[in-house]
């Protein structure tokens, strides 16, 4: 039986949906929640029932060096001018060896915020921005 390791979570790249791949310091948790719906029937049962209800999906943020590139900011213009494009950006965690592992896809997703760093004269840190990406749903990969 081959033996299977886990993949690291520093090793990854992201292809953001318009043919170019990107290259980050940090993204947040990926996350879907289902909605818990509490349901009483009316029979005398004693407890509550659970029932499935509407699925969200997490805002994802990336965390990158500024200088770096400029095609998250270009998108964010972009839907601040009121030209919404959304993408189906692709998560790829890559292995020891490089070749791609495990993937995670984010569907329908649209830059909405933009922060940077605080500035402090004191520090000789890199300047990081952070593109937070509204996400409709997340499939693997």
């Amino acid at each position: 039986m081959p033996e299977t390791k886990p993949l690291v979570d520093f090793r990854f790249k992201v292809q953001l949906g318009d043919g170019d791949a990107a290259f980050f310091n940090r993204i947040s948790a990926m996350s879907v929640s289902i909605e818990s719906i509490l349901y009483r029937e009316g029979g005398g049962e004693p407890h509550v029932r659970k029932l499935p209800g509407r699925t969200a999906y997490g805002d994802v943020e990336f965390e990158y060096g500024v200088g770096i590139s400029e095609n998250m900011w270009d998108w964010l213009m972009q839907t601040a001018g009121g030209q919404c494009e959304r993408r189906n950006l692709t998560v790829i965690m890559l292995k020891p060896d490089g070749s791609p592992g495990y993937s995670l896809n984010l569907n329908n997703s649209w830059v909405r915020e933009c922060r940077f760093a605080a500035l402090d004269a004191l520090s000789n840190r890199v300047l990081i921005q952070t593109m937070v990406v509204a996400v409709e749903s997340l499939t693997k990969g």
